[in-house]
């Protein structure tokens, strides 16, 4: 298997474990926030913010799985390196080892090359 490929197998897998735990974070923290906010008589549901944040966390990091199934694009390659930086501003520790996994893997030059010195197609 020749290095980009392998490359980018392990960044739909990075993306896989954020998404996963993306999921699991919004879930708990959705049941967390409704707790809170029975005990203070609705005042605690203003954090359902922070789950949110996990929740379009998941669907980009699912966006960003189809998108490296696709013919490569210099768009996609711009895509997924803004999927990797919310990524890391998920407030939950895998989401953003697995953002700066893949903004390393994105800079390294022949993924780069294999994202933009595609022919044009017509």
């Amino acid at each position: 298997m020749e290095p980009v490929a392998l490359t980018l197998k392990n960044m739909k897998t990075f993306y896989l474990v954020s998404c996963i735990t993306n999921g699991v974070v919004f879930t708990i923290g959705t049941i967390y926030v409704l707790l809170v906010g029975a005990m203070t008589c609705g005042f605690g549901c203003l954090l359902i913010v922070f789950p949110l944040i996990n929740l379009a966390g998941m669907v980009l990091d699912i966006l960003a799985m189809a998108r490296l199934s696709r013919p490569p694009s210099a768009s996609a390659y711009g895509f997924l390196r803004l999927v990797s930086i919310f990524d890391i501003l998920c407030w939950a520790i895998v989401p953003v080892i697995m953002g700066i996994l893949n903004l390393t893997n994105l800079a390294k030059p022949e993924v780069h090359a294999y994202f933009h010195d595609q022919p044009p197609s017509a």
